[in-house]
């Protein structure tokens, strides 16, 4: 078989826009710079419309060249003959037959007949030939790019390929995660790097209202709209779903609308009401949470499943809580590399920093994507005997904080209590500086106010 036999062509067509799919100009906006760039990272979890929102690039750029890579293709071998391909076509729709592209089958005809070897130099051919034929504005789009991102030699062809790209070419790299690498690291200094995330792509209050309106006919009041965002973090994905289940059988825009206004316990129109399906969280997500558990935690080690698992009985987790409740003594390492993942962990502004007991810096503090986290603990309670456990054993540990807080509050605020609001401020800030090791100043005390509320400022 021939390596142009092995390629999967509709995984080189970009997305088509469906109708319902809201073009919001404040992501597009930010689009935009990608044809200003010679890198664009965009890194998000599943489920945030990565792949729909860069269909978008088909009407700003003059040429897409599109490659949705799929995990076979961690064989380089066949990752090189997509990349290839997917420089058969401009994927501009109804571009003329002049248009650039049309190259993908001469790049694979050369690759075969060099021997039929992947590695950065097989892009030789390709390098030269877009650098001396390639006149307009171009957007490669590598998508799902995680899936092959920690596979050396597939590494090593897409640095070179950014590394010797035309001027005119233009590089996206899309996925969960994009791992860091000292190239990238080279690139970022240059300044040749545009990073877009999960917040350019969360839908915001105002743009959960155009979405009801687009999609199911629905008209929400700002404080629905806000309490959507507040409960869905602007994930895209959980959106739809709930706009699915107010949307009516019988669509009637009217009847929609009073079912989103209409007294709890009612119904219109087959619509359920807003405010049922908020409080019906997370029971009314279990196709999401379905989709969650093969999409995301499947596809984990046995580790990192058990550790998140486990680690979903905290609200606010930290390394030596997340140990004191897995057993695992690697957790502060677990939770950046969950992080760095995009694994529905973000850093925690709530919980800010916590002061290390041991005195040795400051933790941070992360916490779960709300619908995620409610997806894990809909999983722990299947095994209701080993979630009494974990939450005893999160109670042992805040319990423990709880003594060092007392301790300091006998040893050190009820003395400094008598003195004069100078020395005071002395007496309680300096060991409890010590304890949260930080340096002593009233932001510093910021996370660990003293017992009882009393106030810490002179």
């Amino acid at each position: 078989m021939s390596l142009r036999d092995m390629v999967i062509t509709s995984q080189l067509l970009p997305p088509t826009r469906r109708r319902g799919v809201l073009r919001r100009r404040r992501v597009e906006k930010r689009l935009a710079r990608i044809l200003e760039m010679p890198l664009t990272l965009l890194q998000a979890g599943t489920g945030y419309g990565k792949s729909t929102e860069l269909a978008a690039l088909t009407d700003m750029a003059d040429d897409v060249f599109w490659y949705t890579i799929s995990e076979p293709e961690r064989d380089p071998l066949l990752f090189l003959a997509h990349l290839l391909a997917a420089f058969d076509q401009g994927a501009r729709p109804g571009a003329s037959t002049s248009s650039q592209g049309g190259w993908g089958q001469p790049f694979l005809q050369h690759l075969e007949e060099s021997g039929a070897r992947a590695g950065p130099g097989a892009l030789n051919f390709l390098l030269n030939t877009l650098t001396t034929r390639l006149t307009r504005e171009a957007v490669l789009v590598l998508d799902d790019y995680h899936l092959v991102a920690d596979v050396p030699e597939v590494a090593a062809m897409v640095e070179r390929l950014i590394d010797y790209r035309p001027p005119r070419l233009h590089v996206v790299l899309a996925g969960r995660v994009i791992p860091a690498s000292p190239a990238l690291t080279r690139w970022r200094v240059k300044g040749q790097v545009l990073t877009l995330d999960r917040t350019d792509l969360a839908f915001t209050a105002d743009e959960i209202v155009d979405l009801f309106q687009l999609q199911a006919g629905l008209t929400l009041s700002p404080t629905q709209a806000a309490a959507l965002a507040g409960e869905t973090e602007g994930w895209v994905i959980a959106l739809q779903m709930i706009a699915q289940q107010l949307h009516p059988e019988q669509p009637n825009p009217g009847a929609a609308t009073s079912a989103l206004r209409a007294p709890a316990g009612e119904q219109t129109g087959g619509g359920a009401v807003l405010e049922e399906v908020l409080a019906g969280l997370p029971s009314a997500m279990e196709a999401l949470f379905d989709y969650l558990a093969l999409e995301v935690l499947a596809r984990q080690t046995p580790e990192v499943q058990q550790f998140m698992l486990s680690s979903a009985v905290l609200r606010q987790m930290s390394g030596p809580a997340c140990a004191a409740v897995t057993g695992q003594v690697h957790s502060t390492v677990l939770l950046h590399h969950l992080h760095e993942a995009g694994m529905f962990i973000t850093p925690s502004t709530a919980g800010g920093t916590q002061p290390s007991p041991r005195g040795d810096g400051a933790i941070e503090v992360y916490r779960f994507q709300r619908l995620f986290h409610d997806f894990l603990l809909a999983r722990l309670s299947q095994d209701p005997e080993r979630a009494r456990a974990l939450h005893r054993k999160a109670a042992a540990y805040f319990q423990s904080g709880a003594a060092v807080l007392k301790k300091v509050f006998t040893t050190c605020w009820k003395p400094a209590t008598r003195m004069k609001p100078p020395r005071r401020w002395k007496c309680w800030a300096r060991p409890c500086c010590r304890w949260a090791g930080s340096t002593p100043s009233p932001v510093g005390l910021a996370n660990c106010p003293p017992p009882g509320g009393a106030s810490t400022s002179p």
